[in-house]
């Protein structure tokens, strides 16, 4: 330890001591009556990098002073650092004195030495050039006439302006030059030699013009261009111990507060520091008061030179999933700029989420963003803007992107092109329609993935399924009022056919059965219930002369049914070709159906609910009773997927002895209804 500590020791005396001779050139120069501003600036820029040096030296030496040595160690640190100060402000201030027609970073437009007009001109702002050829000129054209041509400046500061003016590519090319007036004029012709050559200019700007496809079709009309709304996400590196993950996160100036989903927190084993009740006020002037756990959280940008501490609440979640740049321009431009967005670089799989890959799980409040922003801004359009932060750059804003997808084009076009032979064209119909094909198999996949996750057999052995609610479906509204006129309708239409009793004792029967049970009027909930509204369905050749049948599409104007709040499921109608043409191959004929199949199936407790119904004992005028549905109501339009899907899985689970029947089955169901035809009688 000694050893190293006087090898430190040392090292910081020959640090000192060119920090000292340093301070006295600067001391000697600023007495002279001509002060030579090149060679200040020099010697600032020596200063700096023995000033830093010795930061780091003390930072080393003081792990080894003992207690009764360090009084004396901090006063020596802080004579050091005084002295340094000292003659660093008074050489920029002899600096400053010199070139005070120049700001640092706007240049007035009155730095030309021909102009004699007293009035104060405004400032011109000089845009950072990163090294876009097409952006050469404008950026060499400003710089020329406001610093590069002003004679007050020397090369040496005009040179440190170039510097700070360029980014990206553009500074890299020059980054390694010493600034001394000699390197100047070098950086001038190699910056010019790069970007500014006049063949690579031409094919530029025809490139430009090259990439502009002409309008073939209607399919190019601008009309089909989508507008899509930006918000600042990002993704960070959150840190726990041993545990890192990355995670997409955003940027909210219009929360007073930091969060984290409780998703995060679980994976990260983020320890709880402590729980806070805190009163949200909500968008139309609600409030809500929530407790929440508080964690203390590490983040760091991808690029893991920058890292902060962060004290977020927890919460369920953020916010809906949103999505990224995607304008091929956009994107081509932030990489002209040299600019490095990680939430459009980096591929979101690599992120930690839940279910979607585009999932926000940190919420940055205004509590945290204001010591991130860096203040640096590039314009993209005129209505979108790349904005730096300490954990990276982000884009706000909107930005217009063409839609390419086939299925929002179709759309379009059966207003703009329709033609008569799209009348008899089975896509027309919503039979195999491949320009939907991709978006609704990716639908479908996810209702059958949400069914493998909910489904459960209750003591009895029975399935009990969830409803498959579409995600982000817009407020379901409870209906009631709706469903009471089509209960008075209801009744009307039973007395009239006298058949009202026959209805009553369809319910009678289904509440002794357990498909249907009845509310208590005093525990009804008023937000997360709908009401169905119902009506009879008279069959005289039937067992059952009259049924009730439930209006899943029934809707207020402006408002959703419960049939668009729900996933439908694969098309089932795409079956029955498949299936009339298998019925027709064997000699023989079967057709068969389940007896109440829907009625067989259970429902999760927290969607019946949404399943309720209105109804009067016989029809007598009093209280009306209020009833909920136990099992998949038919009438709505996820049942008969959800129907499917729990046959399918009853017959994948057959016995071995039964699988090749089971198979057979498979392929014969359509909804409730098993049809297929086999060659002999022994197959029967």
């Amino acid at each position: 330890m000694d050893d190293k500590s006087g090898r430190l020791k040392k090292k910081r005396g020959v640090t000192r001591t060119s920090v000292t001779k340093i301070c006295k050139a600067i001391e000697t120069e600023l007495t002279k009556t001509d002060v030579n501003v090149d060679a200040l600036e020099e010697m600032l820029e020596q200063l700096a990098v023995e000033s830093n040096e010795l930061k780091k030296l003390d930072s080393q030496i003081e792990e080894f002073v003992s207690d009764d040595k360090l009084e004396k160690e901090v006063k020596e640190v802080a004579e050091y650092t005084q002295k340094i100060i000292t003659w660093k402000f008074r050489a920029t201030k002899k600096i400053r004195e010199r070139t005070k027609n120049v700001d640092s970073l706007n240049v007035p437009s009155s730095c030309y030495k021909e102009s004699s007009s007293n009035i104060k001109l405004p400032k011109l702002s000089i845009s950072k050039f990163y090294g876009q050829s097409s952006l050469w000129l404008s950026f060499w054209n400003s710089f020329e006439s406001a610093i590069h041509e002003n004679d007050s400046l020397s090369e040496v500061s005009k040179f440190n302006y170039l510097k700070a003016h360029l980014g990206g590519s553009a500074l890299s090319t020059i980054e390694g030059f010493a600034l001394t007036p000699e390197n100047y004029e070098i950086a001038i012709k190699l910056l010019k030699e790069r970007f500014g050559r006049s063949d690579v200019l031409i094919n530029t700007h025809l490139n430009n013009l090259l990439r502009i496809c002409p309008l073939k079709n209607s399919d190019d009309i601008v009309s089909f261009r989508k507008i899509e709304v930006y918000l600042q996400t990002l993704i960070v590196s959150v840190e726990n111990n041993d545990l890192k993950h990355y995670v997409r996160s955003i940027i909210d100036l219009g929360s007073q507060r930091s969060y984290v989903s409780k998703y995060v927190a679980d994976v990260m084993k983020l320890k709880c520091v402590g729980e806070q009740t805190v009163t949200h006020g909500l968008f139309g002037g609600l409030k809500r008061r929530e407790n929440h756990k508080k964690y203390s959280i590490e983040l760091r940008n991808t690029e893991n030179n920058f890292s902060c501490n962060v004290e977020v609440m927890d919460q369920n979640k953020i916010c809906t999933s949103l999505p990224k740049l995607k304008d091929p321009k956009n994107i081509e431009e932030l990489k002209q700029l040299g600019i490095f967005a990680s939430d459009i670089c980096l591929n979101e799989n690599l992120c930690l989420y839940e279910n979607d890959p585009k999932e926000i799980h940190i919420l940055l409040g205004a509590d945290t963003a204001a010591r991130l922003f860096t203040g640096e801004i590039k314009n993209l359009s005129p209505d979108l803007i790349a904005m730096n932060t300490k954990l990276g750059w982000t884009v706000i804003g909107r930005s217009r992107i063409t839609e390419n997808d086939s299925s929002s084009t179709l759309m379009s076009l059966l207003v703009n092109d329709l033609n008569i032979s799209d009348l008899w064209r089975l896509d027309t119909l919503n039979i195999n329609d491949p320009a939907e094909n991709q978006s609704r198999k990716e639908l479908e996949e996810a209702a059958k993935e949400h069914f493998e996750r909910s489904v459960k057999r209750d003591n009895e052995g029975r399935y009990i399924v969830s409803l498959p609610w579409i995600h982000d479906h817009p407020p379901l509204p409870d209906g009631r009022k709706i469903a009471e006129r089509r209960l008075n309708s209801c009744i009307k239409a039973l007395e009239r056919a006298e058949k009202l009793v026959d209805y009553d004792d369809v319910f009678q029967d289904w509440q002794k059965e357990g498909i249907i049970e009845e509310v208590d009027p005093m525990q009804e909930i008023k937000q997360g219930q709908h009401f169905l509204p119902h009506h009879p369905v008279f069959k005289e050749n039937s067992t059952t002369k009259v049924r009730p049948v439930f209006d899943g599409s029934a809707k207020e104007r402006n408002t959703p049914s419960i049939n668009d709040c729900l996933e439908k499921g694969p098309n089932l109608v795409e079956l029955i070709p498949c299936l009339m043409n298998r019925f027709r191959v064997g000699k023989y004929g079967v057709i068969a159906d389940i007896k109440k199949a829907f009625l067989q199936i259970g429902l999760q407790e927290r969607d019946r609910p949404y399943l309720r119904f209105l109804w009067k004992d016989r029809g007598r005028e009093g209280n009306i009773k209020i009833l909920q549905h136990k099992r998949v109501v038919f009438g709505i339009s996820s049942s008969p997927f959800l129907l499917g899907a729990t046959l399918e899985l009853h017959l994948k689970n057959a016995p071995d002895h039964l699988k090749e029947t089971a198979q057979q089955l498979m392929r014969s169901f359509y909804v409730d209804n098993c049809v297929f035809s086999v060659n002999t009688k022994k197959e029967l």
